[in-house]
C-alpha cells in the first residue's frame, strides 16, 4: 500500500467531515436547508382536508342522504281530489236537480312501509358515512407517508450524492494505486462498477425527492419548494387493547351493521304484515243536491291476501334477519384482524429498527474513532475512504429502517382511525 502525505490526508478528512457537519445542520447535497420546517405534519393534513375536492364531494353526499334519511317517515303518498258529475246540465235551465259531488282519495301505506323505507335510509347514510371515513383517513394517510418520504429524502439523497463523491474519490485512489502496481486491473473494475451504482442511486434518489416534492405540493398545495422536518421514529408504548377500542368506536362499518341488521328486521316485520288484510284506499267525499238533502259518503278498499301463497320473500327475508345479527360481530372481527395485522408489521419494524440503531451507534463511535487514530497513523487514502463510505452506508440504512417504523405507524393509525402516534397510547 502507498502511504499518501499527512497534509493530504488531513485535507481530504476536513472535507468529507465538513460534508457530514453540513448533513448534521441540515441541508443535503442540493443545498436546501430543513434546519426548522416551514409546515408540520397537522397543517399539511389541515390542508389536505381543506383541498380535497373528491372528500368534499363525498362529504355533500353524506350531508343530502342525512336531509333524506331525516324525512323518510314522512314520506306518505298525498291524498287525490275526486271530483264527479261534471256535466253541461248545470248550464240547463230545464233540469231541476242538480248535484255535485267531491271528495278525497287517500292510499294508506302499507303497515312497516314508512318503517322498512326509514331504516333503508339510515342504511344508505350509514355507507356513505363509511365512505367518507375511509376516504378521509386515506387522504390523512396519505399526507403523512408522503410527508415522511420527504422528510427522509431530504436527508437520504444528500447521503446517497456524498456516496457517490467517495466512490468517485476512491476510484481516483485506486487508479493511481493500479499504475503504481499496488491494485490488481480487478481491484480497479470492482471499484468503477461500485462508482457507477452509487452515482445512479443518487441520481435516481434525487429524482425520488423530486417526485415527492411534486406529489406533496399537489395534495396541500403548497410550493414545491417548501420543506420538512425529519426526525427519528419515536417507539411508543403501544397498547392494543386501546387502539382496538377506539377502532371499534371510530370506525363507522359497526354501525352500518348495526343498521343492516335492524333494516333486515324491520323489512322482515313488513313483509309478515303483508300476510294481514289492510286498506288499500280510503274515500271520504260530500255529494250536493238541489232537490235532495246533501249527504256523505266514505268507501274503503281493504286487500284480501287470499293468494299470498308464494312465501319466497318472507322466507328470503327471514334468512338476512338471522344473518344480519351476525353483522355487528362480523364487522368488529373484520377490524381486530385488520389491527394484528398492522400491529405485527408495526412490532417487526420497530424490532428491527432498534436492532439496527443499537448496531449502528456502537459501529459508527468506532469508526470515529478508528479515523482519528488514522490522522495520526497516516493510513491508507484508500482504507479512510472505505471507511468513511461504510460510515455513509451505515446512516442510510438506519434512515430507511426508520421510516419504515414511520410507515408502519401511519398504517396502524388508519387502520385504528386516529390521525397521529400518539393517539395509540394510553396518554
Amino acid at each position: 500500500m502507498v502511504r499518501m502525505p499527512s497534509q493530504i490526508l488531513i485535507a481530504c478528512l476536513l472535507v468529507m467531515g465538513g460534508s457530514l457537519n453540513a448533513f448534521s445542520q441540515g441541508e443535503n447535497a442540493n443545498g436546501d436547508s430543513f434546519e426548522n420546517a416551514s409546515i408540520t405534519e397537522s397543517e399539511a393534513i389541515q390542508k389536505s382536508l381543506e383541498k380535497s375536492r373528491g372528500l368534499r364531494k363525498i362529504q355533500s353526499e353524506v350531508a343530502a342522504q342525512s336531509k333524506i334519511s331525516a324525512s323518510a317517515r314522512y314520506d306518505v303518498k298525498n291524498p287525490e281530489l275526486r271530483l264527479r258529475d261534471i256535466s253541461t246540465k248545470y248550464f240547463d235551465k230545464d233540469e231541476d236537480n242538480k248535484q255535485f259531488q267531491f271528495g278525497l282519495r287517500w292510499k294508506p301505506p302499507q303497515i312497516g312501509e314508512l318503517g322498512t323505507k326509514q331504516r333503508k335510509e339510515r342504511v344508505n347514510l350509514w355507507e356513505k358515512k363509511t365512505k367518507a371515513w375511509e376516504a378521509r383517513q386515506a387522504l390523512i394517510a396519505d399526507v403523512r407517508e408522503v410527508y415522511a418520504t420527504l422528510g427522509m429524502l431530504q436527508s437520504y439523497s444528500g447521503l446517497t450524492q456524498q456516496q457517490a463523491e467517495l466512490h468517485r474519490q476512491l476510484f481516483l485512489v485506486v487508479e493511481k494505486l493500479g499504475e503504481l502496481g499496488r491494485r490488481s486491473p480487478l481491484d480497479r473494475i470492482k471499484v468503477r462498477r461500485k462508482y457507477l451504482k452509487a452515482k445512479k442511486e443518487a441520481a435516481g434518489t434525487a429524482q425520488r425527492y423530486e417526485e415527492t416534492k411534486q406529489q406533496f405540493s399537489a395534495l396541500t398545495g403548497e410550493e414545491e419548494g417548501v420543506t420538512v422536518l425529519w426526525s427519528e421514529p419515536e417507539v411508543l408504548p403501544i397498547d392494543e387493547a386501546i387502539i382496538h377500542e377506539r377502532a371499534v368506536t371510530a370506525h363507522p362499518a359497526v354501525e352500518l351493521a348495526r343498521q343492516r341488521s335492524e333494516f333486515f328486521a324491520y323489512r322482515y316485520k313488513a313483509e309478515r304484515y303483508k300476510l294481514i288484510p289492510w286498506f288499500t284506499f280510503v274515500d271520504v267525499s260530500y255529494q250536493y243536491e238541489s232537490k235532495k238533502k246533501d249527504s256523505g259518503e266514505l268507501v274503503l278498499g281493504i286487500e284480501l291476501p287470499l293468494f299470498n301463497w308464494n312465501l319466497g320473500e318472507l322466507r328470503a327475508t327471514e334468512i338476512e334477519r338471522k344473518q344480519g345479527k351476525l353483522s355487528s360481530s362480523l364487522a368488529i372481527a373484520s377490524i381486530d384482524r385488520k389491527l394484528k395485522e398492522r400491529l405485527a408489521e408495526y412490532d417487526k419494524a420497530v424490532a428491527e429498527y432498534r436492532s439496527l440503531k443499537e448496531e449502528t451507534d456502537g459501529s459508527l463511535s468506532q469508526s470515529e474513532n478508528m479515523v482519528a487514530q488514522a490522522k495520526l497513523q497516516e493510513l491508507p487514502e484508500d482504507e479512510i475512504l472505505e471507511m468513511e463510505i461504510s460510515n455513509i452506508e451505515l446512516r442510510m440504512m438506519l434512515l430507511e429502517a426508520g421510516f419504515r417504523v414511520k410507515k408502519a405507524a401511519i398504517e396502524l393509525c388508519r387502520t385504528a382511525g386516529v390521525e397521529n402516534d400518539r393517539e395509540l397510547t394510553r396518554e
